[in-house]
């Protein structure tokens, strides 16, 4: 038994690798959006422990 793959037309092509290129793209401004929060938190965690009096 062979199993053989759909062909696609191009059209298809071209909205499956649209919707490909968003995917990427809007998970890359998530992790970039996370990463500034992050580096927000640990800037404040720090400034707030130099400036705690002693």
């Amino acid at each position: 038994m062979s199993l053989k793959g759909e062909k696609m037309n191009s059209n298809q092509f071209k909205q499956n690798f649209i919707s490909l290129l968003q995917n990427l793209s809007s998970h890359a401004y998530a992790s970039n959006i996370n990463n500034k929060h992050n580096n927000l938190h640990e800037t404040l965690v720090n400034k707030s422990f130099l400036n705690f009096p002693l």
